[in-house]
């Protein structure tokens, strides 16, 4: 983990997740969020981009400890961003085409 000052502040991550089934994806998003976040206003302020077509994920503000918090959602596949990347030990490495 990053010890400077830098660690606290919230970044862009993405996170990678099961596809909905039966759900809008934007609402399951902000539900993922707020189970970590612990408020849907604050997990809706925290969403930036919510991935619709080609998977099922988002992109969204947060810190790196917040960030680690995802490991222990089973539908996670991968969250991260430079610095920082956690992954399901249980995922494809080929799934998203990208090499881990």
């Amino acid at each position: 983990m990053v010890s400077d000052s830098s660690s606290s502040e919230a970044k862009v991550h993405i996170v990678y997740i099961e596809k909905p089934e039966g759900k809008e994806p934007e609402e399951y998003h902000i539900k993922t969020l707020t189970s970590i976040l612990g408020s849907e206003d604050v997990a809706k302020e925290a969403l930036v981009y919510s991935y619709k077509h080609a998977t099922s994920g988002f992109s969204t503000k947060l810190t790196p400890l917040r960030v680690s918090e995802f490991m222990g959602l089973s539908e996670l596949y991968y969250a991260g961003s430079h610095g920082i990347d956690i992954e399901d030990d249980q995922t494809d490495e080929d799934a998203f085409n990208v090499t881990y």
